[in-house]
């Protein structure tokens, strides 16, 4: 798991109102001490034995944080979204760590991945208090930019979709994402989000020429407006 601002202007105030594929494997850099077997198991990409030996450290007297952490983010490699859960949300009841940034993200993507649209938007909001802001946030709002989509609430989608990548410029398949949710917002808002839903699938292709669900956004719209 491990600019230049879009839509800006148009956005500011109902993006202070809000408050507010993707997890592949990155290095854990966690908060605590960081002289844990299991963690250096998994950021060397032992992701099998460093589940193993996560369990072994948590079944011990003194379990600490980051043995949840590597447990919880390897089973999130593993797409195995149930067990990924679970670790994330015992891991902050056990060590009192609740508001633990990493455990947070993992539990809120695996929620994201489970279909618990409510509580996974619910903890990366908790996620975006907490957190520090020296952090690199963009993933954050990509998924709460997913979740308001989810939920058909396109004008949200299109604010945390436009935070990220405000942060994050340079991903391709948000731009489309961004792209769809300003199409589908057309029906719900104006037709000025048909121009903004144009400019998001073209910022995609200048980044990829060839991305063909940038090409047939553009063909979906240039095709409705004829």
């Amino acid at each position: 798991m491990k600019v230049r601002s879009v839509a800006c202007n148009r956005f500011f105030f109902l993006f202070l109102f809000l408050c507010v594929s993707l997890h592949g494997q990155r290095r854990l850099y966690v908060e605590e001490d960081t002289s844990v077997a299991s963690l250096a198991l998994y950021n060397s990409g032992k992701l099998r034995d460093a589940i193993e030996k996560a369990k072994e450290e948590i079944a011990g007297e003194d379990a600490r944080v980051e043995s949840y952490i590597v447990l919880a983010s390897s089973y999130l490699q593993f797409n195995n979204y149930k067990a990924s859960y679970e670790a994330s949300k015992k891991g902050r009841e056990d060590t009192q760590k609740k508001y633990n940034p990493e455990l947070l993200e993992i539990q809120a993507i695996a929620c994201y991945h489970l279909g618990r649209n409510l509580e996974a938007l619910s903890l990366l909001q908790t996620y975006l208090r907490v957190t520090s802001q020296e952090k690199d946030v963009a993933n954050i709002y990509y998924y709460m930019g997913e979740i308001y989509a989810r939920l058909t609430q396109f004008n949200r989608a299109d604010i945390a979709l436009s935070a990220a990548l405000s942060i994050r410029p340079s991903e391709v398949n948000w731009w489309v994402r961004l792209g769809y949710v300003r199409e589908k917002a057309r029906s719900f808002y104006d037709a000025r989000s048909t121009q903004y839903a144009l400019e998001a699938y073209k910022k995609a292709l200048e980044l990829d020429r060839n991305d063909t669900d940038a090409i047939a956004g553009i063909n979906r719209l240039q095709g409705a407006s004829r």
